[in-house]
């Protein structure tokens, strides 16, 4: 039961590690909301590197390690 707490506050932890990553790093696109009506494409034109192996490997890190977790608790939690 304790592994399974860990494994799910690991995931819920990296995951919510991610996010505040991406939202600290600002605006995915490096134009002003002005200049944004002005393009005929859905593509930010400038920065769009928030979302990088290299910038949330502990997140993802966390995540991993909350799964392996769960699954441990979820074999171990079975009769036999």
């Amino acid at each position: 039961m304790l592994v399974n707490l860990l494994g799910a506050a690991l995931v819920l932890a990296g995951l919510l590690y991610m996010a505040v990553q991406a939202l600290w790093r600002g605006r995915l696109s490096g134009r002003s909301p002005a200049r944004r009506a002005l393009s005929d494409s859905l593509e930010p034109p400038g920065r769009t590197g928030a979302f990088g192996l290299s910038q949330n490997w502990l997140g993802i890190l966390m995540v991993v390690a909350g799964a392996v977790l769960l699954l441990i608790g979820a074999g171990a939690d079975q009769p036999g």
